[in-house]
């Protein structure tokens, strides 16, 4: 499986090369996401805290926590095999690879998103279709 990710990876790199577009380096750890958000501290370390041993009342401000930084983190992918993702900018003719969700944030679950009503859901999936057409990501499945 590495070998295809690593033929994904070489050919958008080219593709995007002879587009005339500049590779950006992206937030790829953890603290750097929080830097690029502006995190504060407390949040932080809330987050980073073990939630198997943490005391059973601080386990939902632990999820938050990590929630409220999963969710305005700037791009990453559940890890998946056969997926490669990047991000791009068409106005400014970047690119920049997406780290996968483990790489950004070590030993956490992936967060569970319960829609309260169909409406909602409806409204979420058309955003997100929405934004993958205008161009903001590219999407290369291999294997």
């Amino acid at each position: 499986m590495a070998a295809f990710y690593e033929i994904a990876a070489t050919q958008m790199r080219e593709d995007y090369e002879k587009l005339g577009y500049t590779e950006v380096e992206r937030p790829s750890t953890f603290m750097q996401v929080c830097n690029e958000l502006g995190v504060s501290s407390d949040v932080q370390a809330l987050a980073s805290m073990d939630i198997d041993s943490a005391p059973a009342d601080m386990k939902e401000d632990i999820l938050a926590a990590r929630n409220e930084i999963i969710f305005s983190a700037d791009g990453w992918y559940a890890d998946k095999a056969g997926i490669y993702l990047v991000w791009f900018d068409n106005a400014k003719k970047e690119w920049g690879e997406l780290p996968k969700f483990s790489e950004l944030f070590p030993g956490w679950d992936l967060p569970t998103v319960v829609n309260e009503s169909a409406d909602e859901g409806l409204e979420v999936e058309n955003r997100a279709a929405e934004s993958l057409f205008n161009g903001s990501v590219r999407l290369e499945v291999f294997g």
